[in-house]
Protein backbone atom coordinates (compact mmCIF):
# COMPACT_ATOMS: atom_id res chain seq x y z
CA UNK A 1 0.00 0.00 0.00
CA UNK A 2 1.42 3.39 -1.02
CA UNK A 3 1.88 5.96 1.74
CA UNK A 4 2.23 9.67 1.57
CA UNK A 5 5.89 10.95 1.01
CA UNK A 6 7.48 12.41 4.07
CA UNK A 7 8.03 15.92 2.99
CA UNK A 8 10.42 16.64 5.47
CA UNK A 9 12.66 13.80 4.32
CA UNK A 10 12.28 14.60 0.55
CA UNK A 11 15.93 16.02 0.46
CA UNK A 12 17.66 12.84 1.69
CA UNK A 13 16.34 10.93 -1.07
CA UNK A 14 18.06 11.47 -4.53
CA UNK A 15 15.45 10.09 -6.66
CA UNK A 16 11.90 11.61 -7.13
CA UNK A 17 8.20 9.42 -6.09
CA UNK A 18 7.92 8.30 -9.67
CA UNK A 19 11.42 6.37 -9.82
CA UNK A 20 11.20 5.11 -6.18
CA UNK A 21 7.93 3.42 -6.93
CA UNK A 22 8.57 1.80 -9.88
CA UNK A 23 12.42 0.60 -8.42
CA UNK A 24 12.22 -2.96 -7.55
CA UNK A 25 11.94 -3.55 -3.65
CA UNK A 26 12.00 -6.84 -2.44
CA UNK A 27 10.02 -8.35 0.10
CA UNK A 28 13.15 -9.30 1.83
CA UNK A 29 14.03 -5.98 2.18
CA UNK A 30 11.17 -5.07 4.85
CA UNK A 31 12.96 -5.21 8.27
CA UNK A 32 12.91 -2.91 11.59
CA UNK A 33 15.08 0.03 11.27
CA UNK A 34 15.33 0.40 7.44
CA UNK A 35 13.72 2.21 4.85
CA UNK A 36 10.92 1.04 3.04
CA UNK A 37 9.89 1.33 -0.93
CA UNK A 38 8.74 5.55 -0.47
CA UNK A 39 11.54 5.66 2.20
CA UNK A 40 9.49 5.54 5.32
CA UNK A 41 11.98 4.54 8.70
CA UNK A 42 9.99 0.45 9.42
CA UNK A 43 9.19 0.99 12.86
CA UNK A 44 7.73 -2.30 13.54
CA UNK A 45 6.71 -5.59 11.53
CA UNK A 46 3.06 -6.58 12.41
CA UNK A 47 2.63 -9.68 10.52
CA UNK A 48 4.37 -12.09 8.30
CA UNK A 49 2.59 -13.49 5.41
CA UNK A 50 3.85 -16.22 2.57
CA UNK A 51 3.81 -13.23 0.51
CA UNK A 52 3.45 -9.84 1.89
CA UNK A 53 4.33 -8.07 5.09
CA UNK A 54 2.56 -5.95 7.27
CA UNK A 55 4.19 -3.46 8.90
CA UNK A 56 4.38 0.00 10.90
CA UNK A 57 6.31 3.11 9.37
CA UNK A 58 6.05 6.50 10.17
CA UNK A 59 2.65 7.25 8.69
CA UNK A 60 0.96 4.37 9.81
CA UNK A 61 0.10 0.36 9.10
CA UNK A 62 1.23 -0.42 5.77
CA UNK A 63 1.77 -3.62 3.46
CA UNK A 64 4.31 -4.41 1.27
CA UNK A 65 3.08 -6.98 -1.57
CA UNK A 66 4.33 -9.74 -2.84
CA UNK A 67 7.59 -9.86 -5.47
CA UNK A 68 5.91 -12.09 -7.73
CA UNK A 69 3.97 -8.73 -9.96
CA UNK A 70 0.70 -11.31 -10.70
CA UNK A 71 0.12 -12.11 -7.07
CA UNK A 72 0.85 -8.17 -6.26
CA UNK A 73 -1.86 -6.67 -8.73
CA UNK A 74 -4.24 -9.48 -7.04
CA UNK A 75 -3.50 -8.70 -3.61
CA UNK A 76 -3.63 -4.96 -4.63
CA UNK A 77 -6.92 -5.32 -6.18
CA UNK A 78 -8.16 -7.28 -2.98
CA UNK A 79 -7.42 -4.32 -1.21
CA UNK A 80 -9.23 -1.90 -2.62
CA UNK A 81 -12.17 -3.68 -0.86
CA UNK A 82 -11.31 -1.91 2.81
CA UNK A 83 -9.48 0.52 1.15
CA UNK A 84 -11.37 3.61 1.54
CA UNK A 85 -11.98 2.58 6.01
CA UNK A 86 -8.16 2.44 5.94
CA UNK A 87 -7.48 5.61 4.36
CA UNK A 88 -9.81 7.31 6.96
CA UNK A 89 -8.83 5.25 9.93
CA UNK A 90 -4.94 6.19 8.61
CA UNK A 91 -6.08 9.70 8.93
CA UNK A 92 -8.11 9.72 12.40
CA UNK A 93 -5.14 8.15 14.27
CA UNK A 94 -3.22 10.98 13.32
CA UNK A 95 -5.21 13.34 15.26
CA UNK A 96 -5.13 11.27 18.82
CA UNK A 97 -2.62 10.78 20.86
CA UNK A 98 -2.01 8.44 23.51
CA UNK A 99 -1.52 4.48 23.86
CA UNK A 100 -4.85 4.41 21.73
CA UNK A 101 -3.48 4.74 19.07
CA UNK A 102 -1.80 1.58 18.88
CA UNK A 103 -5.00 -0.36 19.15
CA UNK A 104 -6.04 1.29 15.85
CA UNK A 105 -2.82 -0.02 14.25
CA UNK A 106 -3.66 -3.27 15.09
CA UNK A 107 -7.31 -3.29 14.01
CA UNK A 108 -5.86 -2.14 10.36
CA UNK A 109 -2.86 -4.95 10.51
CA UNK A 110 -5.46 -7.52 11.60
CA UNK A 111 -7.43 -6.41 8.64
CA UNK A 112 -5.72 -6.67 5.88
CA UNK A 113 -3.63 -9.95 7.11
CA UNK A 114 -7.39 -11.14 7.04
CA UNK A 115 -8.41 -10.14 3.62
CA UNK A 116 -4.78 -11.35 2.19
CA UNK A 117 -5.86 -14.84 3.46
CA UNK A 118 -8.85 -14.53 1.21
CA UNK A 119 -10.83 -14.03 4.50
CA UNK A 120 -13.09 -10.68 3.15
CA UNK A 121 -15.71 -10.83 5.37
CA UNK A 122 -13.99 -10.94 8.81
CA UNK A 123 -11.34 -8.30 6.55
CA UNK A 124 -14.86 -6.19 6.46
CA UNK A 125 -16.14 -6.35 9.59
CA UNK A 126 -13.30 -5.34 11.41
CA UNK A 127 -12.42 -2.39 9.45
CA UNK A 128 -15.77 -1.06 10.11
CA UNK A 129 -15.83 -1.50 13.63
CA UNK A 130 -12.48 0.03 13.64
CA UNK A 131 -13.78 3.16 11.64
CA UNK A 132 -16.98 3.45 13.78
CA UNK A 133 -14.73 3.26 17.38
CA UNK A 134 -12.46 5.66 16.06
CA UNK A 135 -14.98 8.06 14.91
CA UNK A 136 -16.59 8.11 18.37
CA UNK A 137 -13.25 8.10 19.88
CA UNK A 138 -12.70 11.92 17.80
CA UNK A 139 -15.79 12.77 18.51
CA UNK A 140 -14.93 12.91 22.34
CA UNK A 141 -11.94 14.64 21.48
CA UNK A 142 -13.93 17.66 19.28
CA UNK A 143 -16.35 17.60 22.73
CA UNK A 144 -13.58 18.04 24.51
CA UNK A 145 -11.97 20.85 22.33
CA UNK A 146 -15.46 22.59 22.43
CA UNK A 147 -15.68 23.00 26.12
CA UNK A 148 -12.30 23.93 26.83
CA UNK A 149 -12.46 26.91 23.88
CA UNK A 150 -15.67 27.98 26.05
CA UNK A 151 -13.73 27.97 29.26
CA UNK A 152 -11.10 29.86 28.06
CA UNK A 153 -13.14 32.35 26.43
CA UNK A 154 -15.20 32.41 29.86
CA UNK A 155 -11.80 33.10 31.61
CA UNK A 156 -10.74 35.80 29.34
CA UNK A 157 -14.34 37.84 29.47
CA UNK A 158 -14.40 37.20 33.45
CA UNK A 159 -11.03 38.79 33.87
CA UNK A 160 -11.16 41.66 31.01
CA UNK A 161 -15.03 42.59 32.81
CA UNK A 162 -13.59 42.93 36.26
CA UNK A 163 -10.36 45.05 35.17
CA UNK A 164 -13.23 47.26 32.91
CA UNK A 165 -15.33 47.69 36.07
CA UNK A 166 -12.30 48.74 37.99
CA UNK A 167 -10.59 51.07 35.60
CA UNK A 168 -14.45 52.84 34.68
CA UNK A 169 -14.89 53.19 38.38
CA UNK A 170 -10.92 54.50 39.28
CA UNK A 171 -11.44 52.66 42.24
CA UNK A 172 -8.26 50.21 42.58
CA UNK A 173 -8.88 48.71 45.95
CA UNK A 174 -5.92 48.60 48.56
CA UNK A 175 -6.48 45.36 50.42
CA UNK A 176 -9.46 42.99 50.35
CA UNK A 177 -11.80 44.51 52.80
CA UNK A 178 -11.70 48.13 50.75
CA UNK A 179 -12.46 46.05 47.70
CA UNK A 180 -15.22 43.81 49.31
CA UNK A 181 -16.98 47.53 50.39
CA UNK A 182 -16.69 48.43 46.78
CA UNK A 183 -18.16 45.91 45.36
CA UNK A 184 -21.32 46.20 47.85
CA UNK A 185 -21.83 49.65 47.65
CA UNK A 186 -21.45 51.11 44.53
CA UNK A 187 -24.47 50.36 42.33
CA UNK A 188 -22.97 50.81 38.55
CA UNK A 189 -20.68 47.38 39.50
CA UNK A 190 -24.04 45.55 39.61
CA UNK A 191 -24.04 45.45 35.66
CA UNK A 192 -20.70 43.90 35.98
CA UNK A 193 -21.37 41.43 38.46
CA UNK A 194 -24.70 40.57 35.97
CA UNK A 195 -22.10 40.55 32.83
CA UNK A 196 -20.09 38.09 34.94
CA UNK A 197 -22.69 36.03 36.20
CA UNK A 198 -23.96 35.70 32.78
CA UNK A 199 -20.77 34.16 31.54
CA UNK A 200 -21.25 31.81 34.29
CA UNK A 201 -24.92 31.16 33.34
CA UNK A 202 -24.01 29.99 29.84
CA UNK A 203 -20.43 27.86 31.22
CA UNK A 204 -23.06 26.13 32.95
CA UNK A 205 -25.26 25.81 30.42
CA UNK A 206 -22.82 24.34 28.34
CA UNK A 207 -21.51 22.29 30.76
CA UNK A 208 -25.22 20.27 31.67
CA UNK A 209 -25.50 19.25 27.88
CA UNK A 210 -22.01 18.53 27.00
CA UNK A 211 -23.46 15.11 26.27
CA UNK A 212 -26.13 15.84 23.52
CA UNK A 213 -22.79 17.55 21.71
CA UNK A 214 -21.85 15.28 18.84
CA UNK A 215 -18.78 16.74 17.02
CA UNK A 216 -18.03 14.55 14.32
CA UNK A 217 -15.25 14.28 12.00
CA UNK A 218 -17.06 15.33 9.27
CA UNK A 219 -18.12 18.58 11.67
CA UNK A 220 -15.10 19.57 13.11
CA UNK A 221 -14.14 23.14 11.84
CA UNK A 222 -11.90 26.06 13.83
CA UNK A 223 -15.53 27.49 13.56
CA UNK A 224 -16.46 25.62 16.32
CA UNK A 225 -14.54 27.68 18.44
CA UNK A 226 -15.85 30.40 17.37
CA UNK A 227 -19.10 29.33 18.39
CA UNK A 228 -17.68 28.52 21.69
CA UNK A 229 -16.68 31.81 22.09
CA UNK A 230 -20.03 33.58 20.39
CA UNK A 231 -22.70 31.29 23.16
CA UNK A 232 -20.16 33.14 26.00
CA UNK A 233 -20.54 36.09 24.33
CA UNK A 234 -23.96 35.72 24.38
CA UNK A 235 -24.15 34.65 28.04
CA UNK A 236 -22.68 37.98 28.67
CA UNK A 237 -24.74 40.24 26.85
CA UNK A 238 -27.51 38.46 27.68
CA UNK A 239 -26.73 38.53 31.67
CA UNK A 240 -26.11 42.37 31.70
CA UNK A 241 -29.34 43.45 29.83
CA UNK A 242 -31.60 41.12 31.61
CA UNK A 243 -30.57 42.91 34.11
CA UNK A 244 -31.29 46.00 32.75
CA UNK A 245 -34.32 45.46 31.67
CA UNK A 246 -35.86 44.27 34.84
CA UNK A 247 -33.85 47.30 37.03
CA UNK A 248 -35.32 50.17 34.78
CA UNK A 249 -38.85 49.04 34.20
CA UNK A 250 -42.04 48.61 35.70
CA UNK A 251 -42.04 45.14 35.31
CA UNK A 252 -39.08 44.41 37.68
CA UNK A 253 -40.46 47.07 40.43
CA UNK A 254 -43.54 44.78 40.26
CA UNK A 255 -41.59 41.90 40.96
CA UNK A 256 -38.40 42.89 43.25
CA UNK A 257 -38.31 45.37 45.99
CA UNK A 258 -36.30 48.08 45.09
CA UNK A 259 -33.62 47.29 47.76
CA UNK A 260 -33.25 44.16 45.62
CA UNK A 261 -33.00 45.28 42.77
CA UNK A 262 -30.06 47.45 44.08
CA UNK A 263 -27.89 44.42 45.05
CA UNK A 264 -25.55 42.44 44.23
CA UNK A 265 -27.29 38.90 44.49
CA UNK A 266 -30.35 40.32 42.45
CA UNK A 267 -27.67 40.89 39.56
CA UNK A 268 -25.82 37.44 40.14
CA UNK A 269 -29.17 36.27 39.88
CA UNK A 270 -30.73 37.83 36.87
CA UNK A 271 -26.95 37.78 35.28
CA UNK A 272 -27.01 34.10 35.43
CA UNK A 273 -30.31 33.27 33.87
CA UNK A 274 -29.33 36.03 30.95
CA UNK A 275 -26.64 33.76 30.33
CA UNK A 276 -28.35 30.50 30.97
CA UNK A 277 -30.91 31.25 28.20
CA UNK A 278 -28.00 31.13 25.48
CA UNK A 279 -28.98 27.45 25.18
CA UNK A 280 -32.12 29.29 23.04
CA UNK A 281 -29.34 30.25 20.16
CA UNK A 282 -28.24 27.16 19.83
CA UNK A 283 -31.56 25.12 19.83
CA UNK A 284 -32.03 27.85 16.24
CA UNK A 285 -28.49 26.58 15.07
CA UNK A 286 -29.58 22.46 15.98
CA UNK A 287 -32.71 22.86 14.61
CA UNK A 288 -30.89 24.33 11.47
CA UNK A 289 -28.47 21.58 11.34
CA UNK A 290 -30.93 19.00 11.52
CA UNK A 291 -32.54 19.87 8.66
CA UNK A 292 -29.06 19.86 6.23
CA UNK A 293 -26.97 17.63 8.30
CA UNK A 294 -26.98 13.52 8.65
CA UNK A 295 -25.68 11.71 11.67
CA UNK A 296 -22.81 10.26 9.42
CA UNK A 297 -19.16 10.95 11.10
CA UNK A 298 -16.98 10.08 7.76
CA UNK A 299 -18.17 10.50 3.72
CA UNK A 300 -17.13 6.61 3.89
CA UNK A 301 -19.75 5.74 6.42
CA UNK A 302 -22.38 7.82 4.40
CA UNK A 303 -21.57 5.98 1.20
CA UNK A 304 -21.23 2.99 3.22
CA UNK A 305 -24.80 3.13 4.06
CA UNK A 306 -26.35 4.65 0.70
CA UNK A 307 -24.65 1.56 -0.81
CA UNK A 308 -26.65 -0.45 1.75
CA UNK A 309 -29.67 0.75 1.88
Amino acid sequence: MLTQVDKNNSKDRPETLNKICHVDFHIEEIQPGKKDKLGNDIMQVLWYGSNYIVYKSGYGVCVHFSNDKDIEKAQRDALTIISPELCELRYLTSQMRGDGLSLYDFNIAQSIMLLLENKTDDAVRIAKAALDLAVIRTTADNTIRYVRSCMQVASVLIVAVIVSAIIAHNAVPDNLKRGIEFFSTNSHVYYSVAAIFGVLGAVFSILTRIQDFKMKPCQQSYLNDLMAGLRVGIGLIGGAMLYLIIEKTSVGKAIFSEEFLRSWRCAALLGFLGGYVERLVQTVFQRTGNAIEDSFGTPVQKARDNKSA
